[in-house]
């Protein structure tokens, strides 16, 4: 396909959706009792495809504040959260400015969650006195997942055509 506008939307939406699920897959696990198993975090990396890229860079057994690392904050990994973010920050720069005064709503969310992001600090899920389910981490974890289908809705709003009438002429009707 070529690299036009179609394919940038296309690219988006797949970066849209895997940041999405990631999201709500460490949500899950911070929310499990068995966070802690290495057998929990290898399935966890296993399933995002950075098994080897985790043992390339650490010398352990995977725990909660390196798999997180790795998982959600790690801009070089083409498998975290934070990557698919910024990919979307360099497509949304590349796509047809609406006119407007301002940044669209779309950039808006989207500069939201790259903040949250950068922002977030693996290494507080390693302190013993943390409740993982309440930690500022897995806040950032929610506040982006919440905020990823409000983005496709905001691009599906300001490049899509939406039209009332339907193929068959009868508008909503079926």
């Amino acid at each position: 396909m070529t690299r036009a506008q179609a394919w940038r939307f296309l690219d988006m939406g797949l970066r849209l959706e895997r940041a999405l699920y990631l999201c709500t897959l460490l949500d899950a696990t911070l929310d499990s009792p068995d966070a802690e198993n290495p057998s929990l975090l290898e399935a966890v990396l296993e399933v995002v495809d950075s098994s080897i890229t985790f043992r390339s860079r650490y010398n352990l057994l995977p725990t909660v504040p390196a798999v997180f690392d790795l998982v959600l904050l790690d801009d070089k990994n083409p498998r975290s959260v934070l990557f698919q973010i910024k990919q979307l920050v360099k497509h949304f720069s590349k796509l047809p400015k609406d006119g407007g005064e301002g940044d669209s709503p779309g950039k808006i969310i989207l500069d939201n969650c790259l903040s949250r992001l950068n922002r977030a600090d693996a290494r507080e899920l390693a302190s013993s006195s943390v409740n993982w389910k309440e930690s500022a981490l897995a806040a950032t974890i929610r506040e982006t997942r919440h905020a990823l289908p409000q983005l496709s809705d905001a691009i599906a709003a300001s490049y899509f055509a939406h039209s009332a009438i339907s193929r068959t002429g009868r508008g909503g009707a079926v």
